[in-house]
């Protein structure tokens, strides 16, 4: 679910900007920052998680094709507000409760 902006896939080019200027900055001092091992490995780990994360979100998106396919129990897209009104609180109910579970998962220790 997307609640916004993915500030971190923003910040990418700024990261790259600052790699950039410090990898200058030790080049006229002489000195080397980063291990070519150590890039290689931390590259492969990001790579790694970004396509593991497509093929999540894949998946999660099959899933909820099959189910509105298949289980729907109502056809809300007739009646667009009645739509929305149950989404807003169907999501607000959803969270109530995932709080509530979180909370009781945090003092439980379970």
């Amino acid at each position: 679910m997307v609640d916004g902006p993915n500030y971190i896939a923003l910040a990418v080019p700024f990261f790259f900007l600052l790699i950039g200027i410090e990898l200058v900055v030790a080049w006229r001092r002489r000195e080397r920052p980063y291990q070519f091992a150590d890039t290689i490995s931390d590259l492969g780990c990001g790579i790694t998680q970004r396509i593991t994360l497509i093929f999540f979100e894949g998946a999660l998106l099959l899933a909820y094709v099959l189910l509105y396919e298949h289980a729907r129990v109502v056809d809300l897209g007739k009646y667009p507000l009645l739509a929305w009104v149950v989404a807003f609180v169907g999501v607000d109910f959803a969270y109530y409760w995932w709080h509530r579970a979180s909370w009781i998962f945090t003092i439980t220790g379970g």
